[in-house]
């Protein structure tokens, strides 16, 4: 087959009419790349040579701009890129580029991604890590990122949802357990900030505030599950209740 000649259809793509009848539309850069300004023969190799790298860079365009709308995971882009190629291995060899040109890095990714939920959500290390996973990071890289954050900005976000709960809602109704328990739980380490921290922030030393947060403990344990170890009694006040197992504090 004989290049006849080329027609520009749009920023840098041009239709390659070919003897055959046959039209290409092609990158420029794929042109230059394989010197067809040079060559005027085209055989079955280099035919399927430039479909393929047509291919690869109508691919990289458009996850650049994918990228450029917000960083990205690997995994996440790929996702997206099987939308678009069915060839498994032309998707692999797009990413490996993006990777080598610093498109992808999914430690950058992550520490941009939290510092984003940090500032501008009430997601705590709970919710950020689960969001992690499902785009697709390493867990090293999501534990070595959440394991810098400063601890104080989860206990200053759980007193935050209550202090506002406790200012938005009538005091005969001022706490709604299972809602709080969405925003606080679901957001942040249960094992770790209801047990430990809850306890100590000032609004649950209050009379109708214990009253609460005993029935807000009971719900949390038989609706989620989230403690199940069946024996274990938790000592953080003066004194505790049990039920199915569980120790509740009350000052």
């Amino acid at each position: 087959m004989k290049i006849e000649k080329y027609e520009l259809t749009k920023k840098n793509i041009y239709n390659v009419y070919l003897s055959n009848g046959e039209v290409l539309e092609l990158n420029g850069k794929v042109i230059t790349d394989n010197e067809l300004l040079i060559k005027k023969d085209i055989d079955n190799e280099l035919y399927d040579k430039l479909k393929r790298d047509n291919t690869i860079c109508m691919l990289m365009d458009t996850s650049v701009k994918y990228i450029d709308r917000r960083l990205r995971s690997i995994n996440e882009l790929r996702d997206y890129l099987k939308n678009k190629e069915e060839d498994t291995i032309i998707i692999e060899e797009v990413i490996d580029k993006l990777i080598d040109y610093k498109y992808l890095d999914d430690d950058r990714f992550t520490k941009a991604f939290i510092k984003d939920k940090l500032n501008f959500t009430n997601w705590g290390d709970y919710k950020i890590k689960n969001e992690l996973k499902r785009l697709g990071v390493n867990e090293e890289i999501i534990y070595n990122n959440i394991s810098n954050i400063d601890d104080n900005i989860y206990y200053e976000r759980i007193n935050k949802i209550i202090d506002k709960k406790r200012s938005d809602q009538h005091k005969r109704n001022l706490f709604k357990p299972l809602k709080t328990k969405q925003e606080i739980i679901n957001s942040h380490n249960p094992n770790h900030w209801i047990i430990s921290e809850i306890p100590h922030i000032k609004w649950f030393t209050e009379p109708h505030g214990r009253k609460m947060f005993t029935k807000f403990y009971r719900r949390l344990a038989t609706e989620q599950k989230l403690l199940r170890r069946s024996e274990e009694v938790i000592q953080i006040g003066k004194k505790t209740i049990k039920f199915k197992g569980i120790g509740i504090p009350i000052r």
